[in-house]
C-alpha cells in the first residue's frame, strides 16, 4: 500500500540559502529511496485554516520504503539543516485510501 509523507511549513527568510541547499539535498535522497515528490509549492490557495505557507507530498510504495528513507543515515544527516531553516510545521506518514 502506498504512503504519502506530508508535510507543511514556514522558512526563515534570512536562512533561504540554507533551505535550498537542504532541498536540494533532500530531493536527491528522496528520489535515491524511490520516493516521488508530487507536491511542493508555496503559491497556495487557503480554502480554511491557517497553514504554514509550503506544502509538499512525496509518495512511496509502502510506508516501510518512508521509514527507510527517513531514519536512513543520509536523510538523518539533514533534519538538522531543515529544522534550522524552518520557524514552524509538521511532517506526518498517511496511508493510501482505497474503498
Amino acid at each position: 500500500m502506498k504512503c504519502y509523507v506530508i508535510t507543511n511549513y514556514s522558512v526563515d527568510q534570512n536562512k533561504l540559502d540554507e533551505y535550498l541547499e537542504y532541498t536540494k539535498k533532500a530531493t536527491e535522497i528522496t528520489t535515491k529511496f524511490g520516493g516521488r515528490l508530487l507536491v511542493a509549492s508555496q503559491e497556495n490557495q487557503v480554502v480554511e485554516g491557517h497553514p504554514e505557507n509550503i506544502i509538499a507530498v512525496i509518495e512511496f510504495d509502502s510506508k516501510e520504503q518512508a521509514q527507510m528513507w527517513y531514519t536512513s543515515e543520509e536523510y538523518t544527516a539533514i533534519k538538522d539543516l531543515r529544522t534550522k531553516v524552518t520557524i514552524a510545521g509538521w511532517l506526518i506518514f498517511s496511508d493510501e485510501f482505497k474503498l
